[in-house]
């Protein structure tokens, strides 16, 4: 029925468009797509020089290999799709919150099955990648259930590019270590964490993981 459709459509037409890109993606019906497959969804993304049919590609593959658990051909994607967005741009953003859902999705795949060294992997690629807070926050939460010290974890952070991302991991960690103490180490701790998030707010207002934490640090003070 499609190739009886596709040969009514004019070339190039939205409706020529729409019929290779269904055919494409019907091709994807499992886990471990070949290369084949994998490779005619992408010279269709490669013969697109519109933005938004790049982006309908891009959107409908990587839901349909979601959905059919082909991580190969998510990634391959969403990388692909980053890599060919001006930065600063609206594309751009949403590359890159389609990229750093892909990623930190196989992160956590990852740990829950154990692998925790290539979660960590994962989670840090991304972060350096595209300045992630989410995948920031999940690489130190997963340090920390593994047993990392406080100090190790403060040394990462301090290697931290992004100055307020570095700021932002500090006081995070800061943060953690908050339960555990009482008195005027709290009062010490949670003011310098504070003091943290403060002298980089102008980077970190429009962050939510940073807002959060502040809300969490404020809280833990007034209990």
């Amino acid at each position: 029925a499609l190739a009886s459709e596709a040969s009514k459509a004019d070339s190039g037409s939205e409706l020529a468009f729409a019929i290779d890109l269904w055919r494409a993606l019907l091709a994807v019906r499992d886990d471990h797509a070949t290369k084949e497959v994998r490779g005619a969804v992408t010279a269709l993304y490669d013969a697109q020089s519109r933005p938004d049919r790049r982006r309908a590609i891009v959107y409908d593959a990587v839901e349909r290999a979601t959905q059919l658990g082909d991580e190969k051909l998510v990634e391959s994607l969403a990388r692909r799709y980053l890599a060919d967005t001006k930065p600063g741009t609206g594309e751009q953003r949403r590359a890159s919150r389609l990229f750093r859902r892909a990623m930190i999705g196989r992160a956590n795949r990852r740990a829950s099955h154990g692998k925790v060294a290539e979660a960590l992997a994962v989670l840090d690629a991304v972060t350096d990648k595209t300045g992630s807070f989410e995948s920031l926050v999940a690489s130190i939460d997963l340090r920390r259930r593994g047993g990392d010290r406080l100090d190790s974890l403060r040394a990462s952070a301090a290697k931290l590019g992004p100055p307020g991302l570095r700021a932002f991991a500090t006081a995070y960690i800061a943060a953690a270590a908050l339960p555990s103490l009482e008195g005027s180490a709290f009062e010490d701790a949670s003011a310098a964490a504070l003091a943290t998030v403060r002298r980089n707010w102008a980077e970190l207002r429009g962050k939510r993981a940073a807002r959060a934490l502040v809300g969490e640090i404020l809280q833990q003070r007034f209990l």
